[in-house]
């Protein structure tokens, strides 16, 4: 089944706001010229003309109201309501269809080809990914519209006529912009889930499918810019006798003590994120209080002997609690890795707290 995401739209929108400011600033212009035009040539005794100039200003507050939105959500500090803009693009979408369809419609009545709402309609989905499944509806619509006007106008004629001519031509034009809109969203779409598989993979561990040292870099930074970071621990894991595994019963055990171990600490991070620091080091960040944490160990310890291999895994940590005046991420991996060490020394077995004083 056809699925829509809208996600995908608000993040085509992000990567395409140079594109969005250039579009908009154009229609902007050409409603000014057509403005203008109107004010020397128009005669304001018709009320066709009145509709005519009407639509022009609506379309041009549009436009402009899009300008100053779009510069006012891609600033850094609004850019988490960029669904906002999003939202007002679906707006003007909708509105540039109905301005077309109303705009042919008149030009319909005044004998005229709809080439207006021919341009706008083949027009917006190379410039913006849009629901394919609304925009086919828009475009039913506002044919269906232009069918309807085309025959009062043919029958206010003296002649009157049907000009099936007319009516076939623009539904081959409907169903032709209809499949080509919706092949350009599948297109995108699968770009950009390859795109994503490709992010995903360059920050997960091949080996035990956890975040990577890259994520972990990137979740650290994260951390810094947070105002209020005491909330924030992490954990450094470390498998007690690893070097002695690897040696005795070689690296391919190895490496099943490590997918072994991944298992069991994933069991517990509902609130946490796991990354692999090293070797046979992981890293938690997590959010849990000292009791929690000291908890979470014992339990990983104690599945841990549950498991039924040659070496009776057992892992120690370090533990590091975030402060507001943590800024360098170098220096909290030292931190907790220097609290990791005093755990080796002390008792394997054990988690230690980083203290400013040992």
């Amino acid at each position: 089944m056809f699925k829509v995401e809208q996600t995908l739209l608000i993040e085509n929108l992000k990567k395409n706001i140079k594109s969005s400011y250039g579009v908009l600033i154009a229609i902007s212009i050409l409603e000014i010229l057509m403005i203008v035009y109107g004010l020397i040539t128009f005669n304001f005794n018709e009320p066709i003309r009145i509709v005519y100039f009407i639509s022009y200003f609506v379309l041009l507050a549009a436009s402009v109201t899009g300008i100053f939105l779009l510069t006012y959500y891609k600033k850094e500090k609004n850019i988490h309501r960029f669904k906002e803009a999003y939202f007002y693009s679906f707006f003007y979408v909708t509105l540039l269809c109905i301005w077309s369809t109303l705009i042919s419609a008149l030009d319909t009545f005044n004998g005229n080809f709809p080439f207006t709402f021919l341009t706008v309609f083949i027009a917006i989905p190379f410039f913006c990914l849009i629901d394919p499944i609304i925009y086919s509806l828009y475009g039913v619509i506002g044919t269906i519209a232009l069918i309807i006007t085309n025959i009062f106008y043919t029958q206010s004629l003296e002649e009157k006529t049907i000009d099936f001519g007319y009516y076939v031509n623009i539904v081959i034009f409907l169903l032709i912009v209809i499949l080509a809109t919706f092949k350009s969203y599948e297109v995108v779409v699968t770009r950009h889930k390859n795109e994503e598989t490709l992010r995903i993979q360059s920050l997960t561990d091949q080996l035990t499918n956890v975040y990577n040292r890259r994520a972990l870099d990137l979740k650290i930074n994260e951390l810094m810019n947070l105002k209020d970071k005491t909330n924030y621990s992490l954990i450094l894991i470390d498998i007690d006798k690893f070097k002695e595994i690897n040696d005795k019963f070689g690296h391919t055990y190895g490496d099943t003590c490590l997918k072994e171990v991944v298992k069991v600490i994933s069991k517990y991070l509902s609130k946490m994120s796991l990354f692999r620091y090293g070797g046979d080091e992981f890293i938690v960040t997590t959010t849990l209080n000292r009791d929690e944490i000291n908890y979470f160990i014992n339990q990983i310890n104690n599945d841990l002997r549950l498991i039924d291999n040659k070496v009776g895994l057992q892992i120690s940590a370090g533990v590091y609690n975030l402060t507001n005046n943590d800024s360098k991420p170098d220096d909290i991996l030292y931190k907790v890795d220097k609290a990791l060490y005093e755990s080796k020394v002390i008792n394997s077995g054990k988690c230690v707290f980083f203290n400013e004083n040992h």
